[in-house]
């Protein structure tokens, strides 16, 4: 990734048509199709009562995949063992405090750099909400925000195992994540 980019997508008839913004528009722009789900298969898939009926309800439907992992775990750690809405607070807390205006309209702010976060005194994530336990997975993560983004170039199963290994992440942050 070449820096911070925001990307709007909007179907257009049978096409999805992106506009983007930033140094990273580029790599947005080349991670598009799989945030869409042009990379999903149903290869193997083969489901069977509720699956099946929703398949067919659905039909066309696509998994996004994202290769930010770090990001898309920040939000499933806060919502640890707390009401959704203190999570939310505590995330626009976090981008408030450490994130940037995004790139391009709409008066967006990016996500904290997983290094702001790693060098965030505990005090200061109490004061935004998060309690000691959730402070310290979220720091311990954010330390190795590089290692957790290379697992989405390997398989859903390497990355739930090397995600099991990390304190503080157990099956339901690592399903919310895989999600």
């Amino acid at each position: 990734q070449d820096g911070p980019a925001t990307l709007r997508l909007a179907r257009s008839d049978d096409a999805i048509e992106a506009e983007e913004w930033g140094s990273g528009a580029e790599w947005a722009l080349a991670v598009a199709p799989d945030l869409c789900g042009a990379s999903d298969s149903l290869e193997g898939f083969a489901p069977t009562g509720i699956l099946a009926a929703l398949n067919r309800k659905l039909r066309g439907l696509r998994v996004p995949r994202a290769s930010a992992v770090f990001q898309c775990l920040l939000l499933p750690i806060l919502e640890q063992k707390v009401a959704g809405a203190d999570a939310w607070r505590s995330y626009v807390a976090l981008c408030r405090e450490l994130g940037e205006p995004a790139p391009g309209p709409g008066g967006l702010t990016l996500p904290p750099e997983p290094s702001a976060l790693a060098a965030l005194p505990s005090f200061e994530l109490r004061r935004m909400g998060i309690d000691a336990r959730r402070g310290r997975t979220l720091t311990f993560a954010a330390r190795r925000a590089p290692r957790l983004d290379a697992l989405a170039d390997g398989s859903i199963d390497e990355a739930h195992r090397r995600l099991a290994a990390f304190p503080g992440i157990g099956p339901w942050t690592r399903a919310e994540v895989a999600r």
